[in-house]
């Protein structure tokens, strides 16, 4: 999942979670690519579990446990992931120390160095004593990638990801609050924006919700999960020259039905998991007047194929997905005026090499349909990548991570960039 993001420019400034801009603006003219992005501007993407993913880079039975507390009765406990990275780009990606895209080529295309602590993650959650059948719980994680345009790398701002009331009973469950978009339940291992990580091809963000769930075993080998969700719609990208569509007064309707088979490994997972999602919502445009559907399909599945192989990914389709981070972060296009449909996933493959070294690959586009598209637009956007995971001691481990990105630009020359990043990430 890898859900919200910001690309900033100063003719559109993002807005906080929840808000919509008002502001209109212009439409990007036919007869000239579109202006540079600003490579420092800020990006977030997820979304990604609603606790740093241990699932790919800690092996089972090797994650530490949380500091805790107990305090007024109610148990208090704290969980994070400081995240170190440095990353070279071979050309302008945007933003840079996380890439969404490949910058269209120009003569002020550059290569990209980067070391950004700003990925850091961290999260506390509070479990008071059960009421009889009742458990409730509160959660609370955040990272500091900020909600707004900044233009120093050393400047860092709080991003609240989770803050929700859960209320769970028997096979029920409740949550009223922010949470991640249950349509995109998978995350890619890469270690772009880790622990959240983002891959072409990964929708889904983070957004205030009230949720209800029922998890629902069958028999001992299979089980079955529904989940339906009342969404806020809100607006979670902004970049100049694009048009910017706002709630329409209405939430976002989102569903998930999961089937997981066989037996279960020391993470929680089954042998063979696998679901339909989707999503249904309204969008205006203020210079049009006009009201535009999101909705989107979504399939996603795992396998594991051997006690040390995972493979898992997912595919969907969809309508003004911008929101979702989808179709390259595109909603209604400047040109045609029409929402943008766009298609994609992402697979990749897991693999743990003892105890100590994990490594993955991975391949996810974002494909844009191009009859939707106006000239100089963003077309397609594909990513392939491989790294390795080593745990150094416990908590601390070291990433090293190779991809190239390809992002096709209409009627002009497919960008190319090549990255290389390192991660020094210790987890409690």
């Amino acid at each position: 999942m890898a859900l919200g993001l910001w690309l900033s420019a100063p003719a559109a400034m993002a807005q906080p979670t929840g808000q919509s801009s008002d502001a209109a603006p212009a439409a990007v003219a036919q007869s000239a690519p579109p202006p540079p992005v600003p490579s420092d501007a800020p990006l977030q993407t997820g979304p990604a579990p609603e606790v740093p993913p241990p699932l790919h880079l800690t092996p089972a039975g090797e994650i530490p446990d949380h500091p805790s507390a107990t305090a007024l009765g109610i148990r208090w406990d704290f969980f994070g992931e400081l995240v170190v990275n440095t990353n070279y780009n071979t050309s302008t990606m945007v933003v840079g120390s996380i890439p969404g895209f490949v910058q269209i080529r120009s003569a002020a295309t550059t290569g990209q160095f980067n070391v950004s602590p700003g990925n850091t993650f961290l999260g506390a959650s509070a479990t008071p004593p059960r009421l009889g059948p009742l458990q409730l719980q509160a959660k609370f994680d955040m990272d500091f990638r900020s909600n707004a345009p900044y233009l120093n790398e050393n400047a860092f701002l709080p991003l609240v990801r989770d803050l929700y009331l859960e209320a769970t009973w028997s096979h029920l469950r409740l949550l009223a609050g922010q949470a991640a978009d249950i349509i995109s339940p998978r995350s890619s291992a890469t270690l772009n924006f880790y622990p959240l990580s983002f891959i072409p091809g990964d929708i889904g963000d983070y957004r205030p919700q009230f949720r209800i769930e029922w998890h629902q075993p069958v028999v001992e080998w299979m089980e079955i999960t529904a989940q339906a969700a009342i969404a806020q719609a809100v607006q979670t990208f902004a970049v100049s020259d694009t048009v910017q569509a706002t709630q329409a007064g209405i939430p976002d309707f989102q569903g998930h039905l999961g089937f997981a088979f066989g037996a279960e490994h020391g993470n929680g997972t089954r042998f063979f998991e696998c679901g339909v999602a989707g999503h249904y919502g309204r969008r205006q445009v203020t210079t049009n007047a006009k009201q535009y559907t999101s909705w989107s399909f979504v399939t996603d599945a795992s396998l594991w194929v051997t006690d040390s192989t995972l493979i898992e990914g997912e595919y969907f389709i969809g309508q003004l997905l911008g929101d979702y981070s989808g179709a390259i972060f595109q909603t209604i296009d400047p040109g045609t005026q029409v929402a943008i449909r766009a298609r994609g996933g992402w697979v990749q493959i897991t693999q743990r090499l003892g105890p100590r070294l994990t490594l993955h690959a991975g391949f996810g586009t974002d494909d844009p349909f191009d009859q939707d598209l106006a000239d100089a637009e963003r077309r397609s956007n594909t990513e392939v990548f491989t790294n390795a995971v080593v745990r150094v001691v416990s908590g601390l481990k070291i990433g090293l991570e190779f991809s190239g990105w390809w992002t096709g630009w209409v009627n002009r020359e497919t960008a190319t960039s090549f990255r290389t990043e390192l991660a020094i990430i210790y987890g409690f």
